[in-house]
């Protein structure tokens, strides 16, 4: 089997219950469903409702209905007169959707997304030989990561493989783009993926050499480097974690002395404004146009190669019982440019698991820790600067968290009422994984 997207999860859910007859598969940008989509870290996204009306309008693919403006429309809507999320199917004025509201039925990642693909031991059976191919803007790679990284926790000698590189969700299943939303990617990331594909089933099925691409389990691209680095595992896409403390404004390598906090208040009545971890379609900025608290390195004195999944620590007071935030990387160029390199969005109560909530205590010092952020992997020149952008959700693209502990599905902007207020204390800290 073979193919990406909903395509890929299909292969995996194939392997939860491993027929005899199925001896490969190479799944590309593979979901995970209710791990990255239709919510990633346990928060509901937008962009997968009108998914089930263009797979499910009829018997084959509704393109023209999935690619009307309606769906844009819908969000605003939805997001200015302050609806529930639940009753985002009501708006369409077609009657309930019961796609939908299975999904906003289910906010923790329980046994309903569990039974669709290998959960925990079940990886342990699955005996055949893995290929997958994702990109580090695929909106796929934290589901091929987790799957990835669960059958290797299950079956450490599992004949299993990775490419990636600095492709998007379309050019990680086949041809990827020469320039990805603005950024011209290095020539030696410009592979037929395709081909890959079929050189690998000629490696299975008739004894040929495996693709020359495949030196290694796990073979990455460098961005700004133009080249391919070939390892055992994910884990040695690093050789050393750097840690920076979010000291405003600055990324401190020294932890503060003094221990002080950056206040912030977000009022979700006030639709005039938004924020999302959603950062347009683009890589490279000339500003960054954010609400949010910025944090900055000092110049970089020697070249650094950023690589793998940065995580973090944030110790923040807050008045409600949750929040949905985001953190953002980003390297700030010489020239002042900002290039987007991965970002973190997730639910404040499902930190420590993504099957139990355990809502804050208002008032009371939390620490929230993250860690599912995208890999990623840049070569940052001298004078470079590492960014982080640090922000609370409140757009027409995902929930909104009202933070009442209540199914956030069924929060409105009646709950609205109090501002959300957030400390946030320099003893926070981010860890960025490095290749030496």
């Amino acid at each position: 089997m073979y193919g990406g997207s909903y395509n890929g999860f299909t292969q995996w859910a194939a392997t939860k219950k491993l027929h005899p007859a199925l001896k490969t598969i190479v799944p590309s940008a593979a979901v995970a469903p209710g791990l990255d989509v239709p919510m990633t870290n346990n928060v509901q996204m937008s962009f997968a409702f009108p998914w089930t009306y263009y797979t499910g309008n009829n018997k084959f693919l509704d393109q023209k209905d999935y690619g009307s403006p309606q769906w844009g429309d819908l969000y605003w809507k939805w997001y200015n007169e302050g609806y529930a999320y639940r009753s985002l199917d009501s708006l369409t004025g077609r009657g309930a959707n019961a796609m939908f509201q299975r999904w906003v039925a289910h906010p923790t990642y329980d046994k309903y997304w569990q039974d669709m693909i290998p959960y925990k031991k079940e990886f342990a059976n699955i005996n055949i030989p893995v290929l997958t191919t994702t990109g580090y803007y695929d909106g796929g790679q934290i589901g091929g990561m987790y799957y990835y990284r669960e059958l290797m926790k299950h079956n450490p000698k599992a004949d299993q493989y990775v490419l990636i590189g600095p492709y998007g969700h379309f050019g990680s299943q086949g041809y990827p783009d020469s320039v990805y939303n603005g950024y011209r990617i290095d020539s030696v990331a410009r592979i037929n993926i395709h081909e890959v594909i079929y050189q690998w089933f000629d490696y299975v099925f008739k004894n040929r050499p495996k693709p020359a691409i495949l030196q290694n389990r796990f073979n990455f691209e460098v961005m700004g480097d133009n080249e391919w680095r070939h390892i055992p595992s994910l884990k040695q896409m690093s050789t050393d974690t750097l840690k920076f403390y979010l000291d405003s404004p600055h990324l401190s390598p020294l932890k503060p002395l003094r221990k002080a906090a950056l206040s912030q208040k977000i009022d979700f009545a006030n639709r005039d404004g938004l924020s999302s971890y959603y950062y347009e379609n683009q890589i490279i900025y000339d500003s960054l146009n954010t609400s949010g608290m910025v944090f900055t390195s000092a110049p970089l004195t020697n070249p650094l190669t950023i690589s793998g999944a940065f995580s973090g620590l944030l110790k923040t007071i807050i008045n409600k019982k949750d929040m949905d935030y985001h953190v953002l990387l980003f390297e700030q160029m010489p020239d002042e440019k900002y290039f987007f390199l991965s970002y973190f969005m997730g639910r404040a109560s499902y930190a420590t698991s993504t099957e139990k909530r355990s809502l804050l205590t208002p008032g009371q010092m939390e620490s929230i820790p993250f860690s599912n952020t995208y890999i990623t992997s840049r070569r940052l020149g001298k004078g470079s600067k590492i960014v982080i952008v640090l922000n609370i959700n409140k757009s027409p693209f995902e929930q909104i968290n009202y933070g009442t502990g209540k199914n956030v599905s069924d929060e409105s902007i009646k709950d609205a009422k109090t501002p959300l207020a957030i400390k946030w204390f320099n003893d926070s800290y981010i860890n960025i994984p490095v290749l030496r």
